[in-house]
């Protein structure tokens, strides 16, 4: 199932991805963190734009023509992410200046990674026409709950995901904004954690109540998707993987595309799956795949 990505004028689709924007420093091949005073050397170091770039460059990839509604800094680290979204086609209509870029470095172990951060977590608020395709955390949602609202009701498909609680109580409020979503991406701990139940497929039995489509990812198991009538599952693509960070941002990227060009959720799904897979070949989401690359992967 690979299809071209157009309206039915033959325009391409139009997406908006909101979200914070790092400059991403990843290290990968590591077998332990290091001590207080000790260096080690990793076996690859990645640059790249991540956060929300992610998501972003995933779909411009897939030929759906992206908007990054983020900030972005006016200092040298900003140029250079602003220069690698440009090297995939994101539009930078929807950037806001800041003075300093937020950066994150990422240390990737096997089947885990250590991060930290420095500066903003933010977006700056949504405008424009309705597009597409709309895809953010529930934050951003409800701080945009009244052009979200209007873009929905004008056809724009809106796609939600979350992150993880810090303070442990995992509070339903935090899941009213579904009610602005089509389809949630949690993963399967944010999942079991909102709805207090023991698997996947029981968390996404639970989320559909709020919302039309829930996708619960589960890295190497695959993933469980609901509607309103039926619970089902992929199994992960066989990927050769070296770096799971920013695989998830790629596989919702992958399943919105699919979505929007007409995929039930289970093909959408698969989608998602090849290409959340192939991300994992390369460092910090930089594997996300195009069309023909799915095609090769057997989609």
């Amino acid at each position: 199932m690979v299809r071209s990505i157009v309206t039915p004028e033959g325009d391409p689709m139009r997406a908006v991805v909101i979200g914070p924007l790092f400059l991403d420093v990843i290290f990968t091949g590591l077998e332990r963190l290091p001590h207080a005073g000790e260096e080690l050397w990793s076996d690859t170091c990645e640059i790249t734009a991540g956060g929300a770039a992610n998501q972003a460059r995933a779909l411009a990839r897939l030929g759906v023509h992206t908007s990054l509604c983020s900030y972005v800094g006016q200092d040298s680290p900003g140029r250079l992410v602003r220069s690698i979204l440009a090297d995939d086609d994101v539009s930078h209509s929807l950037l806001a200046p800041i003075p300093r870029q937020a950066v994150t470095a990422a240390m990737s172990l096997a089947g885990d990674r250590a991060m930290v951060s420095n500066g903003s977590n933010e977006a700056p608020p949504l405008s424009g026409p309705a597009p597409d395709l709309l895809m953010g955390d529930l934050r951003a949602l409800a701080a945009n709950s009244e052009v979200v609202a209007r873009w929905r009701a004008a056809g724009t498909l809106v796609i939600a995901d979350v992150g993880w609680d810090e303070s442990g109580v995992w509070s339903l409020t935090d899941l009213e904004p579904l009610a602005l979503a089509d389809v949630f991406v949690p993963n399967e701990d944010e999942a079991r954690a909102y709805t207090r139940t023991e698997s996947a497929e029981a968390a996404a039995a639970a989320l559909v109540q709020r919302v039309p489509h829930v996708v619960v990812t589960r890295g190497a198991d695959g993933c469980v998707g609901a509607d309103s009538h039926a619970v089902t599952s992929i199994p992960a693509f066989p990927a050769k993987a070296i770096d799971a960070t920013g695989a998830g941002d790629v596989f919702s990227a992958a399943l919105g595309w699919a979505l929007l060009d007409g995929a039930d959720l289970r093909e959408a799904m698969r989608a998602a799956s090849v290409a959340g897979g192939l991300a994992t070949e390369a460092p910090g989401g930089t594997g996300a795949p195009t069309v023909e690359e799915l095609r090769a992967a057997g989609l």
